[in-house]
């Protein structure tokens, strides 16, 4: 009892001699005293925000708290948080190790930067590691695999990435030579599970990276890849004593995108003809109830296909005419299919049990992996039986050659979201879009079912707002279109796109970022411009890691990068190298399975600002959130969606962009002004640090 005692004040001493160092950090910062606060030539320039900042994550260490926080671009949330966490680390002998997480691999390798930074700074030496997803690692093998197919093309390619594997010591995509995702996804690790009976396995540089990360002070990872981990029990894990969400928005799509499971036809047809060709089936009533089984999944994948594919051509944003290809999420009629489930249910059942009794008269005992997934598959369409009322949500994804898998998800992801936060260890959630249209964090919680969660005697907090102190007013202007045509007059609409785009990237001679919200419609728009002759290089999102191609976007000044998906967030490119963000459709979700199951908990006059305007208000202010990046940065965004007018007033309340126009005049008097005749070239900072409060 009186050891217990003496502990828990020596951690609460531990935890106060920590809270004291932050304060002396930021207070030295206020004062401009130098000395440690100087590291590679950058010294901080002291931020109020930042500073009270870091007090809510200290108190959230101290008292075990679950915080969540809103903090806008410039506040250097990074630092923020990272200067705590370090001396909580370094003072407390019980606090050993942080994941933290964030919403893509490109923040992954800043927060390292970023770390390494506040490690010299504070004097600390801190073990940080970069845990990536499998896919991002190229196994060795499957080339070798591959250069011993003589009539590859590609193989002196493969030949290239092998020796520069051997001769750099790396797997890792963002270190290699640039290669496609087409090629990438030929050559990347696909499992974990199938490296430990790899014949390369003992000198697998993945294992190597694996092994690392459990002894690392800070693990830096993705939220994808956390909440994989999370779910596969990983040490580095279970043994943290704290966890940190960065772009904590994002959390919510990582968990629904782990838990999604999907019904392939052709891979349910091989297991069941498996025991139909191998003669498991006797009797003659046992062979017409397999016939008929697959006859029926037939008919219920068929119907499928036709009310998705109405329910694509009513909804979809690029023309009642296109065609449908690799199209995801697509909503189906469950009730109108629920009957057929039910009897495809009933049928499965019973080859699964004649299967099974077949396999005891022979004295068959041994596990059967096949059995085991045609019951996974039972459990599926007797959920799918119940229509509405079922526990999934279902959709159905296309593919080029009109096939369908139908894919399906859990309505509630309570089992993850108590996994991570009902572990009794202090977490914050931080992100620059994390309240809602109402100016709360209900819509947050809401996705992740706070209200559902047993916290473990912890407090929930709903932290303060944190506002950028950049001069928006100053140094922007905001630009909306209403000209461009509906996209279903899809050809018209590509059309407007390109003359548009056009003259926006000649008006700051480059330096900008175009994004999509339809990887076709950026292909389309992008093959047309290709076409022109401009004095700046045109980038695609997809010829490269999208590391690698926003280094090269940010290394050459004048470029621009077409790019969607993940580019919306997370990228910091600040400096001279981009001056305009070009917005081509406003970032509504997809009329999804997924979406409108999330729009059904609400009335139908609530469900459209709830879900859907709360999710493009909350994208939008990310994809704006690009432009301005420093107290030094200038620029333009230009929206070229017919609709913006009608959100202007909801886009003006989530983003800090105070001035706004429709006149392309005021875009060219702007440019004119602060972009093209500006005077020197302004240097992109050495270290550069997301969110950061670093000054030259």
């Amino acid at each position: 009892m009186y050891d217990f005692m003496w502990k828990e004040d020596s951690q609460a001493f531990e935890l106060k001699n920590a809270t004291s160092k932050v304060e002396r950090f930021f207070e030295k910062i206020k004062s401009g005293e130098k000395g440690d606060l100087i590291a590679d030539g950058v010294k901080l320039s002291y931020r109020v925000g930042q500073h009270r900042f870091a007090r809510d994550v200290m108190t959230a260490i101290r008292d075990n708290q679950i915080l969540l926080v809103q903090a806008g671009v410039g506040i250097g949330k990074s630092i923020g948080y990272l200067v705590p966490v370090i001396e909580t680390i370094h003072q407390v002998k019980s606090f050993n190790s942080v994941v933290i997480s964030t919403s893509n691999i490109a923040l992954q390798q800043q927060l390292l930067m970023d770390i390494q930074f506040v490690s010299r700074l504070l004097g600390i030496d801190i073990k940080a590691t970069i845990a990536k997803g499998v896919n991002n690692y190229a196994c060795l093998k499957r080339i070798d695999d591959l250069i011993s197919i003589s009539d590859r093309e590609d193989k002196a390619l493969l030949f290239y990435l092998r020796e520069e594997m051997e001769m750099n010591h790396t797997i890792d995509r963002d270190e290699l030579r640039e290669v496609s995702d087409d090629i990438w996804k030929q050559i990347q690790i696909k499992s974990r599970g199938a490296c430990s009976r790899c014949s390369y396995s003992r000198n697998c540089l993945y294992r190597n990276i694996s092994k690392s990360v459990s002894k690392s002070d800070i693990v830096i990872t993705n939220h994808g890849n956390f909440v994989k981990s999370v779910i596969d029990d990983r040490d580095y894990i279970n043994e943290a004593d704290m966890f940190i969400f960065d772009e904590a928005h994002q959390l919510e799509n990582a968990i629904s995108g782990i838990e999604q499971g999907i019904l392939n036809l052709s891979m349910i047809h091989f297991q069941i003809n498996y025991y139909i060709v191998n003669c498991w089936l006797e009797k003659d009533s046992e062979i017409e109830n397999a016939s008929l089984l697959i006859h029926e999944i037939d008919k219920l994948f068929s119907n499928i296909r036709k009310s998705a594919s109405l329910h694509f051509r009513k909804n979809n944003q690029e023309g009642r005419n296109l065609k449908i290809m690799d199209c995801d999420r697509i909503s189906f009629d469950n009730n109108s299919v629920a009957k057929i489930a039910k009897s495809i249910a009933k049928k499965l059942d019973k080859f699964i049990l004649d299967i099974t009794y077949r396999k005891k008269q022979i004295g068959n005992y041994n596990q059967d992996a096949r059995l085991n997934v045609l019951k996974e598959y039972l459990d599926v369409f007797r959920d799918m039986a119940k229509g509405m009322e079922s526990d999934n949500i279902y959709w159905a994804d296309y593919y080029r050659n009109n096939k369908i898998h139908i894919g399906y998800v859990s309505k509630s992801n309570i089992n993850i979201t108590q996994n991570i936060f009902g572990r009794g260890i202090p977490i914050v959630c931080t992100s620059g879009t994390l309240l809602d249209a109402n100016g709360g964090y209900h819509y947050f919680k809401n996705g992740l079912s706070f209200d559902q969660i047993r916290f473990n005697n912890q407090t929930v907090v709903d932290g303060r707002t944190y506002f950028s102190p950049y001069n928006y007013d100053k140094n922007s202007l905001f630009y909306y279109d209403n000209e461009v045509a509906n996209p279903k007059n899809y050809i018209k609409y590509v059309q407007d796109l390109v003359v548009k785009i056009e003259k926006l990237l000649r008006v700051t001679n480059g330096r900008s970022l175009v994004l999509f919200t339809s990887k076709s419609t950026m292909e389309s728009v992008y093959k047309e411009l290709e076409k022109r002759e401009f004095d700046f290089k045109l980038l695609l999102q997809g010829t490269m890691s999208n590391s690698q191609i926003c280094s090269k976007f940010q290394s050459d000044v004048k470029s621009c990068l077409f790019a969607t998906g993940a580019f919306w967030e997370g990228i910091d490119i600040a400096g001279k190298s981009l001056c305009n963000v070009i917005i081509t459709r406003l970032p509504f979700a997809n009329v999804d399975a997924v979406t409108e199951s999330r729009a059904a908990e609400f009335s139908k006059g609530q469900a459209f600002r709830m879900v859907y305007l709360n999710d493009m208000a909350q994208k939008m202010a990310q994809g704006i959130g690009r432009l301005i990046r420093s107290s030094r940065d200038k620029g333009i965004i230009c929206c070229l969606d017919s609709r913006c007018e009608n959100y202007i007033d909801v886009i003006k309340s989530c983003t800090p962009y105070t001035n706004f126009t429709r006149d392309i005049e005021d875009v060219y008097d702007f440019s004119s002004k602060y972009i093209i005749n500006r005077d020197g070239k302004r240097k992109v900072k050495k270290l550069e640090c997301r969110d950061a409060t670093v000054d030259k």
